[in-house]
């Protein structure tokens, strides 16, 4: 399993809104498809407000986080984009 407790994720939803939580407890699922002749597991992480998330994307994108910025960072990666673009527009 990729998340493992105590793991950071940003969760995109189907419905545009995102949220930033931490995994509580990993879990799965096991699918009996008779019709198909297979059973598969079907993985899921349970967050801290106790909501679980299914990971195969029917609640949406989730993501493990690997590093957090600060503000200070995010605001030179957006200054240097900003310029960029500016420099692109002008040429």
């Amino acid at each position: 399993m990729m998340f493992k407790e105590g793991d950071k994720y940003i969760h995109f939803t189907k419905y545009g809104s995102i949220n930033k939580d931490e995994v509580k407890s990993c879990g799965s699922t096991t699918v009996v498809d008779a019709f198909r002749c297979v059973t598969y597991k079907k993985l899921h992480i349970i967050n801290t407000k106790g909501i679980m998330l299914c990971l195969d994307g029917s609640d949406g994108s989730v993501y493990k986080i690997e590093d957090e910025l600060t503000p200070e960072e995010s605001e030179n990666i957006i200054n240097v984009i900003t310029k960029l673009k500016e420099k692109k527009t002008r040429e």
